[in-house]
């Protein structure tokens, strides 16, 4: 009778590759303990590096990048002001009636100097071959040229009377043909770019969440598998990267519903602010049809029947239930803000365009938009700190986790494969 050489075979088995092919593609034990070994180990490497990514966008959504935005939003929005202020303020300060307004004219140089700065500034943010670097360059270009024929005309005011008034009527055409909605454009597209940034921030992280459970469901099928089959205690591997991984899952959904909260309050305030800033230029807009009916030679008490129809649509757009006031609820000062709105649109029926009391009303109404708007923006900025607060720690920690699950499931499991070798390789596969 001939011997079987049963001890044999699994040393060979184990140290010939062409044996170690067969019994991975065939039914045993060994081979199908390998087979879930290595999609555990590739399933928790794959959640670690989606965990990474994922949490890197949400911790730059809140950190660096959500910073630049916000600084964006808020350089573009007061480049507008300025840039519809100045415009106003000089067709105020050299006037069609042959006087200058040295109040006007201060008001003037100011907006052109924060206009100045928060170009600047933004330029300096703003990707070299990125959305809005080009209309910046744009602005940067046509500003001087505005400023040199106000510059122009304010020098001929005395002079040529006529000519100062041609060359203020080519300045006011530059600015709101071309630069003005040039500045539009810019705030308009970093305005949305916040947005989109704290949609990133806030979004339910479903790769993550999908791969993280479906390993978690692999390893703890694997580890009941083994212990009921060996009857012994779970593999410590195993265990550990059963742990790892749902320390890695807790951590996500922890960080992802304090971050929630804040970013859904950061959203709010930021639509407020866009709001309340939408007001301000609708209203920086009446400022200028108004500045242009004098422009135009109407008598002070009374505007043109086109001026009158604009300031009816654009005091609708801000005050109708709707527009743009209820759009920014959640800020607190909208009492006031209607108040201050209501008071300008009497001023201008009742006294007329630019009498001493429209220019108070309006002063009046800009000061009241701009601390409400700093204040969301600055309600805004807490929230997301809040959310980066949260979001701390979330791009390497729950990713080392998951490199630590896959290590666990890679011993566990060659523990297990070892053991069909024996103490001194006398054990021989076993086929379920």
């Amino acid at each position: 009778m001939t011997a079987v050489a049963g001890p044999r075979a699994t040393t060979d088995t184990l140290r010939d590759p062409s044996r170690w092919r067969r019994v991975l593609a065939g039914g045993t034990t060994p081979g199908r303990l390998w087979r879930w070994g290595v999609a555990l180990v590739l399933a928790c490497l794959l959640t670690a590096m989606v965990s990474g990514l994922s949490g890197s966008t949400r911790t730059n959504a809140t950190g660096a990048d959500g910073v630049r935005l916000a600084s964006l939003d808020y350089d573009t929005a007061e480049l507008y002001e300025a840039l519809e202020g100045a415009n106003a303020s000089a067709a105020t300060g050299i006037g069609a009636d042959r006087t200058t307004s040295p109040t006007a004219l201060a008001s003037y140089g100011s907006y052109v100097t924060s206009a100045y700065l928060r170009l600047d500034h933004a330029r300096g943010q703003l990707e070299a071959d990125g959305a809005g670097a080009a209309d910046a360059e744009s602005i940067a270009y046509g500003l001087p040229r505005y400023t040199a024929g106000v510059d122009a005309a304010q020098a001929l005011r005395d002079l040529n009377p006529a000519q100062a008034q041609i060359d203020l009527a080519s300045a006011g055409q530059l600015m709101s043909s071309t630069i003005l909605p040039t500045a539009d454009d810019l705030q308009r597209m970093q305005r949305d770019a916040l947005t989109a940034d704290y949609q990133q921030a806030g979004g339910f992280p479903l790769g993550v969440a999908v791969l993280g459970v479906v390993t978690l469901v692999g390893l703890v099928v694997l580890s009941v598998r083994e212990a009921r089959r060996t009857k012994r205690m779970l593999s410590i591997g195993l265990v550990v990267a059963v742990i790892a991984t749902v320390a890695a899952l807790v951590w996500w959904a922890t960080a992802t519903i304090v971050a929630t909260g804040h970013v859904d309050d950061a959203r709010a305030h930021n639509a407020s602010a866009g709001a309340l800033a939408q007001a301000r230029i609708v209203m920086l807009q009446t400022r200028s049809t108004e500045t242009a009916a004098l422009q135009a030679g109407t008598p002070t008490a009374a505007v043109t029947a086109s001026a009158n129809a604009r300031f009816t649509a654009d005091f609708d757009q801000v005050l109708r239930p709707g527009g743009l006031l209820d759009a920014a609820q959640p800020s607190p000062d909208l009492g006031t803000i209607r108040n201050a709105v209501t008071a300008w649109q009497t001023a201008l029926q009742v006294q007329g365009a630019g009498t001493d009391g429209s220019r108070v009303a309006f002063t009046q109404l800009t000061s009241v938009l701009g601390d409400a708007i700093d204040s969301e923006r600055g309600e805004r900025t807490d929230a997301v700190a809040a959310a980066a607060t949260a979001f701390t720690g979330l791009a390497p920690g729950p990713a080392a986790l998951l490199v630590l699950a896959a290590l666990g499931t890679a011993l566990g499991v060659r523990a297990r494969l070892l053991e069909y070798q024996g103490p001194r390789g006398t054990r021989a596969a076993r086929a379920t």
